[in-house]
């Protein structure tokens, strides 16, 4: 009989790193014979969707609770007693999707749980109460706690709970790893399985010389790449802010901003309507990221947020031979090693020193032979470490244990 999975974390459209992670996992865990079926929480259209051999659910916990409204409240005084020092309302939170987890669970028989966000692991303490205690839970963090520490330090007592009853709990960089101990001074054994990428598809002899062609860039014209969700966390804002600087690096050189929608959106479209060498490429299709990596010369990643584990599209651009222009921000240093596989960029006063961003954006922008030596030494860290094969076989060696 299959063991049936249940991923409970964002899935595509639209695309970031979990949504990344798990749209190229899932389907090889199926090859594999395990029946795997997604779970997102969406504030969209609920849907059933049927690809690459599993099922994806969409289903909107608001529109849940209010269809359900006196069953959570029923279920709230049940398991009070849980409630340690959640606040009521994240508590009925827990509880009601507890609940519609556990009605999905029921449906399709699950055998294992695995969860993506600290909100969504809150739930198994009571899940375990309410279905089949047998099964198997693990649990990946990211970077949450070192964003709003004091938030989850509030609630760190039902957190301990939380992680007591959890079978695996993963992290996806050593940086995140450790928030675990650094912010809330629990120590449980975590395990740091490294979201990989494609090294058969992501490759440094793919030309990007069709994507030149639609956005009218020719093909000596050396170009910048930023590629990620649109907003402050991710550094556009800072990139906004040095795109001048860049531009004026060499005559004829181009920057392209692409990525999912965010709260900079409209400004990376003002400027592109303003220069003409400043291209705005809002939520591309998944199959065409290759094409984007691979017309660039150098991949920009400002990013701002503690919570950077590391980030899919850095990997990705490595993969497909281009060097890195970083921030020495979260779990980066894991993949970016400062002067041999790109440049790691320190903070000044809180922001990102841009006299030296924009030093090393020069020094690579103008030396075609840097930008090689630094994207083959990139190429040959992600097949060391960052490869879905090697993060796939985790995986399995971890069901194999817990099932």
């Amino acid at each position: 009989m299959k063991k049936k999975l249940l991923f409970i974390g964002a899935y595509p459209p639209p695309y970031g790193g979990i949504a990344t992670h798990l749209y190229e996992l899932l389907p090889e865990l199926v090859k594999n014979g395990y029946d795997v079926i997604s779970l997102t929480d969406t504030r969209s259209h609920e849907q059933t969707l049927q690809c690459s051999g599993m099922k994806n659910l969409f289903i909107n916990s608001r529109k849940y609770f209010f269809k359900n409204i006196l069953m959570v409240s029923a279920y709230v005084v049940v398991y009070l007693r849980y409630k340690r020092d959640l606040s009521w309302k994240n508590f009925i939170k827990v509880v009601n999707f507890t609940l519609l987890v556990r009605q999905v669970a029921k449906k399709e028989n699950i055998n294992t749980f695995f969860y993506y966000h600290i909100e969504e692991g809150l739930i198994i303490p009571i899940l375990k109460k309410c279905f089949d205690s047998s099964c198997a839970h693990i649990w990946m963090i990211f970077g949450e706690c070192y964003v709003t520490p004091e938030k989850y330090r509030g609630i760190s007592r039902y957190l301990k709970n939380a992680f007591s009853q959890t079978d695996v709990i993963l992290a996806s960089s050593r940086y995140c790893a450790d928030s675990i101990s650094i912010i809330l001074g629990f120590n449980f054994p975590v395990e740091v399985i490294y979201i990989g990428i494609d090294d058969k598809k992501y490759l440094p002899s793919i030309q990007g010389d069709n994507l030149r062609n639609e956005m009218k860039i020719p093909f000596d014209a050396p170009v910048f790449l930023f590629f990620g969700r649109m907003i402050r966390d991710m550094g556009v804002d800072f990139i906004l802010e040095v795109s001048d600087q860049l531009l004026h690096i060499h005559s004829n050189v181009h920057l392209v901003v692409a990525g999912a929608y965010g709260d900079f959106s409209n400004d990376v479209e003002r400027l592109s309507k303003l220069e003409p060498r400043v291209h705005y490429c809002p939520d591309i299709p998944f199959e065409r990221k290759i094409d984007y990596y691979a017309s660039c010369n150098v991949f920009l990643a400002p990013t701002l947020a503690k919570r950077a584990c590391m980030g899919v599209s850095i990997k990705e651009a490595m993969a497909c031979g281009k060097p890195i222009l970083a921030s020495n921000s979260g779990g980066i240093p894991e993949a970016v090693e400062d002067d041999v596989n790109g440049y790691l960029i320190p903070f000044k006063d809180g922001k990102l020193d841009a006299d030296i961003f924009i030093n090393r954006a020069r020094q690579l922008i103008n030396d075609q032979s840097l930008q090689i030596i630094r994207g083959k030494m990139g190429r040959q860290k992600v097949l060391k470490l960052f490869t879905n094969d090697q993060t796939i076989q985790k995986y399995l060696n971890i069901l194999e244990r817990v099932l």
